[in-house]
């Protein structure tokens, strides 16, 4: 029994590490489509919005993938709208906060929004890994955020 148990675990990781293996895309074939395609099951929620782009749902917060062909960007955004109550003074200073201590992304406050954004790279392609890396972190980092803007009452 002990060994048909090593068995199953075993065919289970190397069947996991097939289904995760690395895939490269070149410049020329980034799209909102072939990144969709490169995406691990942990953003399974995903679709194609109105305009083509991506946006991806996870744990309560939406991340919009933009494809800036022009300058070989990957653009990671999100937002939140603000309090009726805070005022844009406050805001600004909670924004300007915030970007003080992280480099990762950066915070704006315009038209009553807060806005978190993130600037990928993908002037030599793109790979699976690097794209559901930085994924991971931009959700890490949006989660912060949306806990820091409730804890200042901003939102």
């Amino acid at each position: 029994m002990k060994r048909f148990f090593v068995l199953i675990l075993s065919i289970f990781v190397v069947a996991s590490a097939i289904s995760q293996e690395n895939t490269n895309l070149s410049k020329q074939e980034v799209s909102p489509l072939t990144l969709r395609s490169i995406l691990s099951s942990n953003y399974s929620n995903n679709e194609l919005d109105s305009d083509g782009d991506l946006l991806i749902r996870k744990d309560g917060i939406s991340i919009f993938v933009f494809v800036d062909t022009e300058r070989e960007l990957l653009k990671f955004r999100t937002q939140w709208s603000s309090s009726d109550s805070i005022s844009e003074n406050r805001a600004i200073k909670i924004v300007n906060n915030w970007n003080n201590d992280k480099i990762f992304s950066k915070a704006i406050y315009s038209k009553k929004r807060f806005r978190l954004e993130y600037d990928l790279t993908f002037m030599g392609g793109i790979n699976s890994i690097n794209l559901n890396d930085s994924l991971d972190w931009f959700f890490s980092i949006a989660q912060g955020f949306g806990n820091y803007l409730s804890e200042e009452d901003a939102i």
